[in-house]
């Protein structure tokens, strides 16, 4: 018997997936600071946005099959402070010479990215144990989480690096991910999911699906050039704005990711357009 999440545990799992997506871009405001802190080039620090977004891919198709698998309560904590213990490992560069360049940093932020595909895993298990009738509800809460996760994370992440420093707005985030894998522990259902397949057949099963099935194929080429481009066009505008002549501080700079504002503003007009019936946020 299945165990219909609450309305309580479903504003949880938006939490954590809002928080654990931010950290693919909190740095991104940060680059510069953190550049000329390690004393390597600009060039190889804006990789680590780059390497945050591998690690997320790889997540999504390594990790995500584990919801069917595993508990949500053990899957999301373990998650969620393995994600921690990534953040922290990049915050403990205080050394700059022992990190040969940037390499550890980069090797952290692909830990970090494949740590917070956990989002897309709380998604499903919103959507597995809402009660009846109310999946499409708990599905969306979970997506608006990750939404205002990717749209105030460069904001959160520019104003903590103004005034703590790079290293304590990641250790800021880090118990972020601590606090939701505690609260995942004790609040998640701890009911194991019933598959009749293994983990390495779901992982299998994958890629007959895309050569099946045109439509999905085409789906999953536009996301992710969509998601490349996304990434492409915030970091090269963060490091642009943070250069001569602009010169802006990482607070300015984050504050322009509030012109995503206006793309949740017209998101319903984009469903009436094609509907015919606008879709409340």
């Amino acid at each position: 018997m299945t165990h219909h999440l609450p309305r309580s545990g479903t504003l949880l799992l938006a939490f954590i997936a809002g928080t654990a997506i931010a950290n693919n871009y909190a740095v991104q405001p940060a680059l510069t600071a953190v550049a000329a802190d390690l004393g390597v080039p600009l060039s190889a620090i804006g990789l680590a946005p780059t390497a945050a977004l591998a690690g997320c891919m790889t997540g999504f198709a390594l990790l995500l099959p584990l919801a069917d698998r595993l508990a949500p309560n053990r899957l999301v904590a373990v998650q969620l402070t393995a994600l921690a213990a990534a953040l922290a490992l990049a915050a403990a560069l205080a050394l700059a010479a022992a990190a040969p360049g940037a390499a550890v940093l980069l090797a952290a932020y692909l830990l970090i990215g494949a740590a917070a595909g956990v989002a897309a895993q709380a998604g499903g298990i919103a959507g597995r144990y809402a009660p009846p009738g109310r999946r499409g509800t708990g599905v969306a809460t979970v997506a608006a989480g990750m939404s205002a996760g990717i749209l105030l994370s460069r904001l959160a992440g520019g104003a903590l690096t103004d005034s703590l420093g790079w290293r304590r707005m990641l250790l800021v985030f880090a118990a972020l991910a601590l606090l939701g894998a505690l609260a995942a522990a004790t609040r998640l259902p701890r009911q194991r999911p019933h598959s009749d397949h293994s983990y390495r057949a779901a992982l299998t099963a994958l890629p007959p699906l895309l050569r099946e099935f045109p439509d999905l194929r085409r789906a999953v080429v536009i996301g992710g050039l969509w998601y490349f481009a996304f990434n492409l066009l915030w970091v090269a505008l963060a490091l642009t704005l943070a250069e001569p002549p602009h010169s802006l501080d990482p607070t300015a700079i984050g504050l322009y990711s509030l012109a995503g504002l206006l793309g949740l503003a017209v998101l319903p007009l984009t469903d009436a357009s094609r509907t015919g019936t606008p879709r409340p946020l």
